[in-house]
């Protein structure tokens, strides 16, 4: 393993309100079911693991990677609060 590498803390489901907009979680609370409580729960579990994948080196070097990861994420997070309803 890489001595640099440090894996992301989990987010706290306040910051979440930072990252996204209302209408953000308010379209994937819709998607799935779930209340915003919940979706702000999951993304704050989901985003760092994602973040620790897309850099293994600590560096962020493609933009548009990290926004298709993070289309992926709201899709994974919509299936993964789907299945709990």
């Amino acid at each position: 393993m890489d001595e640099y590498q440090q894996d992301n803390d989990n987010l706290d489901p306040n910051d979440i309100s930072q990252l996204f907009d209302e209408s953000e979680i308010q379209q994937v609370a819709a998607h799935t079911g779930a209340n915003d409580v919940e979706v702000r729960q999951g993304l704050a579990e989901l985003l760092p693991e994602v973040m620790n994948q897309l850099t293994p080196s600590g560096n962020l070097d493609n933009e548009s990677e990290a926004n298709e990861e993070i289309d992926q994420i709201i899709n994974q997070l919509s299936s993964r609060l789907g299945a709990l309803k």
